[in-house]
């Protein structure tokens, strides 16, 4: 990972302190996860993981392509945050009678079974709002990503009926679907909803 980092800080425009900091940083996350301190043995590994692959990677490539960091970055990552956390949430309820056999305090356990169901719904859901929200004031197509709603529903409908043998993996190609059109959705130019709404308002008034 060192080694293909190196291309990055020789051709980034980014100061080299600022990558070397969010790389030194990763390479930590991953050391103190399972050694160390190993958070996730401690209810802590939820955090971490969603951290790292979450607004660290998003802030990570957006440094070495921008040259600098900004709150843009960290928002737009918060989305696929919750999805990430939604793979390591399904994965710990899954585990959680094997991993409370060996000692280990995860999120889910804590939680139990009723809320963790609650959260993991929350974790797959809060998302759509997010793109709604984007919707209505930067573009319409950032709707696109409503296409992956059906699966999430049976997600949480299966995650509700405890079957979570698969669990894990069905919502990590969920994460993917959803990540594709969001992305799509993002580099693709549109007028905000309520905009497309008063053209096509606009228009029947002129056709009618």
């Amino acid at each position: 990972a060192a080694a293909a980092a190196l291309p990055l800080c020789a051709l980034s425009p980014a100061p080299l302190p600022q990558l070397v900091g969010l790389l030194g940083a990763g390479a930590a996350s991953a050391f103190v996860y399972t050694g160390g301190p190993g958070l996730k043995y401690k209810a802590l590994g939820d955090l971490l993981i969603s951290g790292t692959f979450g607004p660290l990677l998003v802030c990570f490539s957006f440094l070495v392509q921008v040259g600098k960091l900004g709150w843009a970055p960290l928002l737009a990552s918060l989305p696929l945050t919750a999805h990430i956390e939604a793979i390591l949430h399904a994965n710990n309820a899954r585990d959680a009678e094997e991993d409370a056999a060996h000692g280990i305090i995860t999120f889910s356990s804590i939680l139990g079974e009723r809320n963790s169901v609650a959260f993991y719904a929350f974790l797959v859901g809060a998302p759509f709002v997010a793109a709604a929200v984007d919707a209505s004031r930067r573009s319409a197509l950032a709707l696109l990503p409503m296409l992956a709603l059906p699966a999430a529903i049976r997600l949480v409908h299966d995650f509700a009926r405890g079957k979570l043998q698969r669990m894990p993996m069905r919502t990590a190609k969920f994460q993917f679907v959803f990540g594709m059109l969001f992305v799509g959705a993002t580099l693709l130019p549109s007028p905000s909803l309520p905009a497309v709404a008063r053209n096509i308002a606009t228009f029947l008034r002129n056709v009618l």
